[in-house]
């Protein structure tokens, strides 16, 4: 890990610098879709990937696909910072900078404005983000367009972002079905072996809380309004439905209880299948 990050991490993550240490629900309007799901160290490692990811995209000539995908990132790292249990000590107003700092982030971005966009992702890095103003609210139906929010699971031949290495247990998914989707739909069509589950489950666990937190954030992107069978509270539910499948499949995963990974795969497909047949165009 460098140490940018490093030091992002402990800024993010450490005792209050300046004792100013929030309740965790926010007065923003997000109760109904933001839990508490990740541990300090799943919200390290997935934060830590995800500036990791945006910077190599910035350090290029980013082309209109990059650009999206950053945003994607920036997006993400506003969500993970509202999915953290709450720690002994932890400085909300870090995590509150954090999400702010990735918000003004995605804006730079749709602006196309990349020194600005650089000069954020820096502060993000080097733990520059103590907020010191109360928590506003995010639109969070505005910072992305949806389609953008969801192109990360397609295979990676189709422009998702793929699986790590220990999750491609066959030759297609290391190959032509290289991507989320493709892994979660393999999970839940058949139990892995011992074998499998001991090499997959760390990997596993963090594929399944960043669904998890995709998922809250898809419970924002409901139609306005009924139109048909397309139900913006069906919507709500099924995303509500989606994340908590994916923690469940987090939990199972890192106990390495395979009848469990594979009972909440299928649940978690169920419910994407659901809202995919009920309101894809």
């Amino acid at each position: 890990m460098n140490q940018s990050v490093q030091r992002w991490i402990a800024g993010a993550c450490s005792v209050a610098a300046l004792g100013l240490v929030l309740a965790r629900t926010e007065a923003d309007g997000d109760k109904g879709a933001w839990q508490p799901i990740l541990s300090k160290e799943v919200y390290e490692e997935l934060a830590k990937r995800e500036a990791e990811a945006i910077k190599a995209i910035l350090d290029a000539k980013p082309d209109e696909d990059a650009l999206r995908r950053a945003k994607f990132g920036a997006v993400m790292l506003a969500a993970y910072s509202k999915s953290i249990k709450p720690l002994d000590g932890t400085d909300n107003q870090n995590l509150i900078g954090v999400r702010e700092r990735a918000v003004q982030l995605v804006d730079a971005l749709k602006k196309d404005t990349l020194p600005r966009a650089q000069e954020l992702l820096k502060d993000i890095l080097q733990a520059r983000t103590m907020s010191k103003s109360s928590p506003g609210q995010v639109h969070w139906d505005k910072l992305i367009e949806r389609p953008d929010l969801m192109d990360h699971f397609r295979t990676k031949d189709k422009g998702g972002d793929g699986i790590h290495a220990d999750l491609q247990s066959n030759i297609r998914l290391k190959g032509t079905q290289n991507g989320i989707e493709e892994k979660l739909r393999a999970l839940g069509m058949k139990e892995l072996a011992a074998a499998g589950m001991k090499k997959e489950a760390k990997e596993l666990e963090l594929l399944a809380y960043r669904t998890a937190v995709v998922s809250s954030l898809t419970y924002y992107f409901a139609p306005a309004m009924k139109v048909g069978k397309k139900d913006p509270d069906e919507w709500r539910t099924l995303s509500l439905q989606s994340r908590d499948a994916a923690v469940g499949l987090a939990q199972a995963a890192k106990k390495g209880d395979t009848a469990a990974v594979f009972k909440a795969s299928n649940s978690l497909n169920s419910a994407c299948n659901q809202c995919h047949s009920t309101f894809r165009n």
